[in-house]
């Protein structure tokens, strides 16, 4: 089990999504899980996110339609096993060693 869940909710966001993955993944800490929520985008966010799926520590769950953020957040703090849970919005870019 994870020490910390980062839940993020993503609705449109291919111009800025992989600049604030990474920056998730530029951490010193590794004791976490993320659990990103595509909340029915129509742009291309749903293949930017694929990639990062592929990680061990990434739980990709999909809105069949855009349900918004508090819905979205609310399905990510049901299935996260950290003892923290912190919300990294998709447009968020996380400082080093935050």
């Amino acid at each position: 089990m994870p020490k910390l869940s980062v839940i993020t909710s993503i609705y449109n966001a291919e111009r800025y999504i992989k600049e604030s993955l990474d920056s998730i993944f530029a951490q010193p800490y590794t004791d976490f899980e993320l659990i990103l929520i595509h909340d029915g985008s129509t742009d291309n966010t749903l293949e930017l996110l694929q990639p990062y799926a592929e990680r061990p520590n990434v739980i990709l769950l999909q809105n069949k339609y855009n349900e918004g953020y508090g819905f979205s957040r609310n399905r990510g703090f049901v299935i996260a096993q950290g003892e923290y849970i912190a919300i990294h919005d998709a447009d968020d870019i996380t400082l080093p060693d935050r």
